[in-house]
């Protein structure tokens, strides 16, 4: 972080499964502002975890966790969309926890 640059965010738990968060943030001398709204939901019965986030110019990234019992390894698939690239890029990762 600088004096040229401005960061706030914004945090809140819906819920024991649901939370939304707000980042904004900004930069003078670029003279450009961001928003980004992001969400994180919990499905407990089934251990899966589903994150999300939209942003200013539409950029949209989504990651589902599964936790894979009894072996200590969480499975992700991730996605982003970015309209203004015309770009969809996925991927599918194996995490040691």
């Amino acid at each position: 972080m600088s004096l040229t640059e401005l960061q706030c965010y914004y945090y809140f738990k819906a819920s024991k499964q649901l939370q939304f968060g707000i980042h904004l943030e900004g930069s003078l001398l670029q003279r450009d502002i961001n928003a980004t709204f992001a969400y994180q939901a919990q499905i407990p019965k089934s251990d899966i975890i589903i994150k999300g986030s939209i942003d200013r110019k539409w950029n949209v990234s989504t990651t589902l966790e599964k936790r894979l019992h009894p072996m200590p390894f969480i499975f992700t698939m991730s996605t982003k969309l970015s309209p203004a690239k015309h770009q969809l890029t996925m991927g599918v990762g194996l995490l040691i926890s």
